[in-house]
């Protein structure tokens, strides 16, 4: 998908264009969305670590800061972001602001106008892509993630997910990392630009999974009644032998289904629908649950959210920061909770980084959540020392002021 793992700020004061724009992104394959709704608003995003941004798609005549002095403001802030111009201004116009955005010295990639479609949005996306794909190919050549894989030095590490309301840690997320020889531990978004430069991001998921599944089945006979989530983020979720694929893992890891589950995005389901939900269903019948990822930042639509077989909603750990600082995004997070609540789901938040944003989610009646506050990512070796030692707390979880430890589930 063109605009996978990228993530957009979507400047524009019209509300429905707004959404629009948002649900375009999305269905392309988006990883993340912020809206703001003028120069001000979207400033503030970009200068909040929490929200990250790799491209911006701007209307031009706002109120308040317009688009102009954006550009101005996104110049003296000597941002790296990528900026795409989306106007009802004439063609003339527009291409004296791009003139303008190109003497700041702005990363532009195009000025097109409204109304905006994926027919005018892609090429300039893949512009982007094509730069980038050339930065990442000078950060990790193909021979050094073939040593890498060959010496098993991708690894998956585990972030603990706790109960909310017991503090009980219930289960692990599984993620790649790397034990690089020279540069130590790298998460994730260090080299996973470069795994999918070079079209092994599939082969990335399923050695987590292999990987993963067989650490659980361990766990588990070792009296520790733990799950497994993986985002199952594959290029097909609608490969007709995948269900048959993934329960063969999870045999021969002597794992229950029950035991694991498997995360998918909303945008690949809407785009896959017919095949990918046939897959789905299969891995339901077998007993693996599945969660929708990500929810509240991908547009999905309700009759096919009643068609998945679905038992946890992950609301976006974009949302979550948003507590911190977006009265929009905090309403966005109990949109996601009600909808999970509706739907008889249970509601997992990822990036519970703060007692606030513990405190805040638990009273709105979220089931599970994962963070910084909860836990860091381990290797599978430190888990049970780090369940047992009692070195990881949750300080004062509710007004009563108490340490909590996170407990080991009975």
């Amino acid at each position: 998908m063109p605009c996978r793992h990228l993530r957009f700020l979507v400047v524009e004061d019209h509300p429905v264009q707004s959404r629009l724009a948002a649900a375009l992104l999305t269905s392309l394959g988006a990883e993340t969305v912020h809206v703001a709704a003028d120069g001000g608003a979207a400033l503030a995003v970009i200068r909040d670590p929490a929200r990250p941004v790799d491209i911006v798609l701007s209307d031009i005549s706002m109120p308040g800061m317009d688009g102009v002095d954006f550009v101005r403001h996104l110049a003296a802030a000597s941002s790296p972001l990528a900026l795409i111009l989306n106007s009802t201004l004439g063609a003339a116009q527009l291409g004296e602001i791009a003139r303008l955005s190109l003497a700041y010295q702005i990363n532009l990639l195009g000025a097109i106008r409204k109304p905006l479609a994926a027919v005018k949005l892609v090429p300039l996306v893949q512009r982007w892509r094509a730069a980038h794909t050339c930065a990442v190919r000078n950060a990790f050549s193909f021979a050094e993630l073939a040593r890498a894989w060959e010496r098993d030095e991708f690894q998956p590490f585990f972030e603990p997910r706790a109960d909310l309301s017991s503090t009980a840690v219930v289960g692990f997320h599984a993620t790649p990392h790397w034990r690089h020889p020279e540069r130590g531990v790298l998460g994730p978004r260090a080299f996973m630009d470069s795994v999918d430069a070079y079209g092994l991001h599939d082969e990335m998921v399923w050695d987590v999974l292999a990987a993963g599944a067989r650490e659980c089945a361990g766990w588990r006979a070792r009296g520790l009644q733990l799950d497994l989530s993986v985002s199952l983020s594959l290029s097909s979720l609608a490969e007709p032998g995948l269900a048959a694929r993934l329960l063969k893992l999870v045999d021969d890891a002597r794992l229950e289904p029950a035991a694991l589950v498997l995360g998918v995005a909303a945008a690949t389901v809407e785009v896959q629908r017919a095949g990918a939900l046939d897959q789905l269903e299969r891995l339901d019948q077998a007993g693996v649950r599945l969660a929708l990822e990500d929810f509240g930042q991908a547009a999905l639509s309700s009759g096919l959210l009643n068609r998945l077989p679905l038992q946890q909603l992950k609301i976006s750990r974009n949302l979550i920061a948003g507590l911190r600082a977006d009265a929009t995004e905090r309403a966005g997070s109990v949109v996601a909770l009600d909808a999970a609540r509706q739907h008889g789901l249970a509601a997992v938040a990822r990036g519970i980084d703060t007692l606030d944003d513990w405190n805040r989610l638990q009273g709105w009646g979220c089931d599970f959540g994962q963070g910084r506050l909860v836990g860091p990512p381990l290797p599978g070796s430190e888990i049970e020392r780090w369940l047992h030692t009692g070195s990881r707390q949750v300080r004062a979880l509710g007004a009563a002021g108490r340490d909590l430890d996170l407990r080991l589930k009975d």
